[in-house]
């Protein structure tokens, strides 16, 4: 068994037990997940010491945020425009759990509030140019605090172009303009590595861990990354 899967465990055999036999996160999300997050639940082991305040932003059914539950983080506050945990789930980790796009107006993220942020298959599904919510995300993380962050590799799963031709094509969110604007539930871009370390690099974090998982659909990036 590997670590990610090892830690992984408890905390899934507790989510089936809660959200019981039918839900869809019993039937398949639970075996797929360890290869869309790969090495970031052994990063956030390795670290419990120093999670405190976490965010998990679009934490699906919750396994990362009730596992840093299980770590003894300070406090674990959960943002997502569709939620998808139960309330049994939230009251059984004591989770913070809020409903909100974080592209759009999001009070949530006062600057210097978290520890620690989660985002794992959250960037692809960003409907406008991810700088600027990234951005926002980074200015929310405490001096020495670390995000976690997976999303597909563009080599592995392919390119997305059906919206836009190239990331420079995609709009900043713009209150005035986007307010109201549709939300497209669906991947609207796939990312290199030469795309995500240079905005990462832009916005001040230190890439402090990098690898690949494998999921059914192919390769993902892991990424840490430390606010100096």
């Amino acid at each position: 068994m590997s670590k990610t899967h090892s830690i992984l465990a408890p905390i899934q055999q507790k989510l089936v037990a809660l959200y019981g036999p039918d839900n869809y996160y019993t039937t398949r999300y639970s075996g797929e997940e360890a290869g869309y997050v790969g090495a970031i639940p052994w990063w956030m082991w390795k670290q419990s010491h120093k999670l405190g305040d976490v965010l998990d932003i679009g934490p699906a059914y919750g396994t990362l945020a009730c596992l840093a539950s299980s770590l003894n983080a300070k406090s674990v506050t959960t943002l997502d425009r569709v939620p998808f945990m139960s309330l049994e789930v939230i009251d059984t980790f004591h989770l913070i759990a809020l409903e909100g796009d974080i592209e759009r107006n999001c009070p949530t993220l006062a600057p210097d509030t978290y520890d620690t942020v989660i985002m794992t298959e959250v960037l692809e599904h960003l409907n406008f140019h991810p700088l600027q919510t990234l951005t926002k995300i980074a200015a929310s993380l405490r001096h020495g605090g670390i995000m976690y962050l997976s999303t597909p590799n563009r080599d592995s799963w392919g390119a997305i172009t059906h919206r836009y031709k190239e990331i420079g094509a995609m709009p900043s969110y713009d209150e005035a303009k986007h307010a109201n604007a549709p939300w497209h539930d669906e991947h609207i871009w796939h990312y290199s590595d030469y795309e995500l370390r240079s905005m990462f690099n832009f916005i001040g974090l230190n890439v402090v861990g990098w690898t690949e998982s494998v999921s059914p659909g192919g390769k993902h990036f892991n990424v840490g990354l430390y606010k100096p």
